[in-house]
């Protein structure tokens, strides 16, 4: 087994990584750096790491994904709203058909009272008005 000296970049393009990347999986594996006359870091990389793995790492079948793609649950949530808006718009009908009603029942109990009043003054006092 051989090792190789090479930059984050050069690293992150045989991995086919980002450079980010690269920093990261070098610091996860605890290879060797150090620091070339050019000021960059040099990284002493195995060879059997930068050997293309021989399994891929998903296989790509053509079996449909079980879980709902993003349409299909935001499509979901806006029919569940649309049937939740409906009952509210309903209620609120209903209760202002009932506010209707008890205005109109007020009304109607408002002109009840002033007629009992004028039932219970004295007759000579509705004669002169």
């Amino acid at each position: 087994m051989t090792d190789r000296q090479m930059t984050y970049d050069e690293l992150a393009t045989a991995l086919g990584k980002s450079p980010d990347a690269a920093r990261q999986l070098v610091k996860r594996k605890r290879w060797r750096r150090t620091i070339g006359n050019d000021g960059k870091a040099r990284i002493t990389v195995p060879d059997d790491e930068l050997q293309p793995d021989a399994s891929p790492r998903r296989i790509p079948d053509d079996r449909p994904d079980d879980r709902p793609d993003t349409v299909t649950i935001l499509t979901a949530h806006i029919e569940r709203l649309e049937t939740e808006l409906a009952t509210v718009r309903a209620e609120r009908d209903l209760l202002r058909e009932r506010a209707d009603a008890g205005a109109v029942a007020t009304a109607q109990v408002e002109a009840l009272g002033m007629l009992l009043a004028e039932a219970r003054r004295p007759w000579w006092k509705r004669l002169t008005g």
